[in-house]
């Protein structure tokens, strides 16, 4: 919760101004795990709840992020399904 209080006052407040103006938001990274709860319950819908979404549902969190995407990529290759 001190994590997800920290990325609150010192990422989502000051510096996207606690999301004003932006309709939504992907949390990505291992970070995610541990601050999406917290911020689902002061952010609202502004944060994009993975869990609802039938296109991320089953994507890990650390899957969203650049080298997550790869490695889900390569995973999906190698069990013998498309890449798309």
């Amino acid at each position: 919760e001190r994590y997800a209080e920290w990325i609150a006052n010192n990422i989502v407040d000051n510096i996207f101004a606690g999301f004003r103006g932006i309709k939504s938001v992907i949390l990505v990274g291992g970070g995610a795990l541990l601050v999406e709860d917290y911020l689902h319950e002061w952010y609202g819908d502004k944060l994009l709840n993975r869990k609802k979404q039938a296109a991320t549902r089953k994507i890990h969190p650390v899957d969203f992020n650049a080298v997550g995407g790869l490695r889900f990529a390569l995973r999906r290759i190698k069990a013998g399904s498309p890449a798309s």
